[in-house]
């Protein structure tokens, strides 16, 4: 594990003790409590059907031409809406309806390493807006392709992004220990009147590593998504903790953490309504461990979907919804083995064959919402 011990060594949290929440006053207490899940601990396996906690699972197909020349780099959903971000500046960022109308498309901005120039997208259906973010700036789009605003926040680099159901936004910064920087967050009301980086609160949390990492100095922000419109987000380099940022309290708390890392493993937390779940992934093997609210056990956890496929990516793991986008000319190989499969009920195959049934260069959203989630 990378230097959270700390993080662990002031954990009292008994698995023991850990319950279901039973209103929103308790899940906020939950979500600012660590918890550790410990491998050495495992009882046995466990296996989760992804049916099983994923209600009305549809097919979304953003039309022909949708997809980029070249990988996706990111999809944001909302109810009626998607954002696409290439990997590559030869490509648009484009918001799509989900008839797949492009209601506008701009060329990726420019840029060299590894992090594109746009890192992150939220769709704001109220206020009919798109916030893109990047190196310390989020920038607001109208559903018409017209410039909103500008907000520009101090040590705020390559933001991850979270819309609150009250309307706010909430942005989480990648860290440079080499600055002398924090891990900042900062929420706002995005119509405020943008007059400067002190119209935005910023919370700054001290550097969770001291070292510099393998590739350099930048802690990732991997995603900002949520559990039952609460902000949970992880970072690459100190990758064995999940955190959770109070929005009232503008406070951030360690919040799932997986002890006994390997070196070099790359982890992520993720809460569902019956449980935790930590994802640790090495150049040899990719362990689902999962810790059971009602009994406490920890297990080795797979999750399961026949029509559908038996690999659950981290990031889907995040949040209300269940959310899976791909580019078909990708996948397509891969549904048809699943087409031919004898164990699909009608409904099934009906689900499967309308994947197949569009052009190569579709993106493809299954989407679904998590059960018991109030």
């Amino acid at each position: 594990m990378r230097n959270i011990i700390i993080y662990i060594a002031a954990a009292l949290v008994s698995i023991s003790c850990i319950r279901p929440s039973d209103s929103a006053a308790d899940m906020d207490a939950d979500l600012k409590k660590l918890v550790v899940i410990d491998p050495a601990a495992c009882q046995g396996d466990t296996t989760i059907i992804l049916s099983s906690i994923i209600d009305s699972l549809q097919v979304i197909n953003l039309g022909e031409g949708s997809a980029p020349a070249g990988y996706m780099y990111k999809l944001e959903v909302s109810d009626a809406h998607a954002v696409m971000i290439p990997y590559s500046d030869t490509d648009s960022i484009k918001l799509l309806d989900f008839n797949g109308n492009c209601l506008f498309a701009f060329p990726m901005p420019s840029y060299t390493g590894n992090v594109p120039s746009i890192v992150d997208a939220v769709i704001d259906e109220p206020r009919q807006r798109v916030y893109l973010s990047k190196q310390g700036e989020i920038i607001a789009y109208n559903f018409d392709g017209s410039e909103y605003a500008k907000y520009t926040i101090k040590q705020i680099h390559n933001p991850s992004l979270f819309l609150y159901p009250d309307g706010n936004l909430a942005v989480v910064s990648m860290c440079f220990s080499d600055l002398g920087d924090t891990v900042a967050v900062a929420r706002f009301n995005p119509d405020i009147e943008v007059n400067g980086v002190n119209d935005i609160t910023v919370c700054h949390y001290p550097p969770l590593q001291a070292g510099i990492s393998s590739m350099g100095s930048l802690y990732d922000v991997t995603d900002t998504k949520s559990f039952s419109s609460k902000m949970l987000f992880s970072f690459v380099h100190t990758n064995d903790t999940t955190y959770y940022y109070d929005e009232q309290a503008n406070q951030i708390y360690p919040h799932i953490v997986l002890s006994d890392v390997p070196p070099r493993a790359l982890v992520w937390g993720a809460e569902f309504p019956s449980g935790y779940v930590a994802i640790c992934r090495t150049d040899k093997n990719q362990d689902y461990y999962w810790l059971d609210k009602h009994d406490g056990k920890v297990r080795k956890v797979s999750f399961f979907n026949d029509y559908i496929g038996t690999e659950v990516h981290p990031y889907f793991l995040f949040g209300d919804e269940y959310v899976h986008s791909f580019i078909l000319k990708y996948h397509r190989d891969y549904f048809n083995n699943i087409l031919a499969m004898d164990s699909l009920t009608p409904a099934q195959r009906q689900l499967v064959e309308s994947i197949l049934g569009s052009p190569d260069n579709s993106i493809i959203v299954l989407r679904g919402k998590l059960t018991h989630n109030k």
